[in-house]
């Protein structure tokens, strides 16, 4: 399956913290805190951002769109499950 993933925001915080948002097949994905450093073990932005898309997949199937998040219930009944 393709994935579609859009890069919609990524602040540089300083101190090397950054935080990354993305979208993934058009569901926006809450956002991550990373460290440039961790960018690092990757060798090109492309194998680092697919990095990023499955930790947000991740996140999505937990917490549902970032715009809509699912209720605190179903949120926690997720988090039992795994993925």
């Amino acid at each position: 399956m393709q994935v579609a993933v859009e890069l919609v925001r990524y602040n540089d915080l300083g101190n090397g913290d950054v935080q990354v948002q993305v979208a993934v097949n058009g569901v926006l994905a809450p956002m991550i805190d990373d460290h440039k450093s961790s960018r690092e073990r990757y060798d090109s932005d492309e194998a680092y951002f697919a990095y990023i898309a499955k930790q947000s997949e991740c996140l999505i199937h937990i917490y549902g769109d970032a715009r809509n998040p699912l209720p605190m219930d179903k949120i926690l009944a997720r988090q039992e499950e795994g993925f």
